[in-house]
């Protein structure tokens, strides 16, 4: 699974699902640097990431810094 699918995973995980849950920036990183398992993430965290999941149409961000999940973020599933 790519870096922006797991990002989107993380962003799930901590919203719960929700899509009108925003969750900042530095708690989805934060979350992300405490998985040391080369199993679950496998990979450092980068702010490309975020940016492809947006290009993507997985996520959503209102305010700077913040992001919420869209409605089609599902869709991460697709092509794996």
């Amino acid at each position: 699974m790519s870096g922006p699918k797991k990002f989107v995973l993380i962003l799930a995980y901590l919203t719960k699902g929700s899509t009108n849950k925003e969750v900042s920036l530095g708690d989805i990183k934060k979350l992300w640097n405490t998985m040391k398992s080369k199993s679950l993430l496998g990979m450092r965290f980068n702010l490309f990431f975020s940016d492809k999941a947006k290009e993507g149409g997985w996520v959503g961000s209102k305010k700077r810094g913040f992001y919420n999940l869209d409605r089609s973020w599902k869709k991460i599933f697709a092509d794996d």
